[in-house]
């Protein structure tokens, strides 16, 4: 329970602070759902979009306060993706 109600937590947040940037005029939509065994959490939002890269070993920043959520997403998920245009995980 610990890893769905972080991961949910990150999911929302980027998409209202990254993906909406905080715009209030802007839509996030989740969902959470079980598929073959398998717990699915998707997110939307009506942002730009992001492409993530994979980060070179020891770029991470640890002294910074944000830009955490994709690492502890792949940390506590089989598998972390986006759709083509990078605005839903």
């Amino acid at each position: 329970m610990f890893a769905v109600e972080l991961g949910t937590r990150e999911i929302l947040n980027n998409a209202v602070v990254h993906g909406c940037g905080g715009d209030s005029n802007k839509t996030v939509r989740f969902r959470i759902f079980l598929r073959d065994g398998n717990l699915y959490l998707q997110s939307s939002d009506e942002g730009k979009g992001y492409l993530p890269r994979e980060p070179e070993p020891g770029e991470e920043d640890v002294l910074k306060e944000s830009g955490y959520g994709l690492a502890i997403l792949r940390r506590y998920f089989d598998a972390v993706s986006f759709n083509a245009s990078g605005n839903e995980i």
